[in-house]
């Protein structure tokens, strides 16, 4: 199920103190990322945004195996790079990255009062549209609406959703 929310709205609002939230998120991580020297990143696991998993040196993969980080510091993990915690320099790297903001697939599907059957279950959301937030649902999960929320065929969600 596919719908569409004014930004002016309720249920908008809503969404909208998500997005800055979410730009926020992305705000820590870049100040990180200029201070530390990382070029690319994963999102904490199990967050729809912000917090981080790994950190890459590198502007693409297929010049990651250039930018190797100072192995005295950094621990490879998940195909990236993790603060070791053995260290003083790894510790405070650590600290930093685990206090970033982050959002919770709990905080996302709170807006529209979505509660799926898994805990790892959120809505699917695009914030594209300078007119509408947009969102979608799982075609199993019994889910009723806002008031404030129109649902829309995937053909308009799709086009919407591309909309810059």
């Amino acid at each position: 199920m596919y719908y569409k929310v004014l930004r002016a709205c309720e249920t908008g609002t809503k969404f909208q103190v998500i997005a800055e939230k979410m730009d926020e998120c992305t705000k820590q991580i870049t100040a990180l990322s200029e201070k530390y020297g990382f070029k690319r990143w994963r999102h904490a696991n199990f967050e729809v945004w912000g917090g981080l998993s790994a950190v890459l040196f590198a502007e693409n993969e297929d010049e990651e195996f250039l930018h190797r980080p100072d192995k005295s510091v950094w621990t490879e993990v998940r195909g990236g790079y993790w603060p070791k915690r053995n260290i003083a320099q790894g510790k405070q790297m650590h600290k930093e990255f685990r206090e970033l903001l982050t959002v919770s697939m709990k905080d996302l599907n709170a807006v529209v009062d979505y509660k799926p059957d898994s805990p790892w279950s959120h809505i699917g959301f695009s914030f594209r549209d300078p007119q509408y937030f947009l969102f979608s649902t799982s075609d199993g999960i019994p889910f009723k609406a806002p008031y404030d929320c129109v649902e829309i065929l995937f053909s308009e969600y799709e086009t919407l959703s591309k909309s810059i």
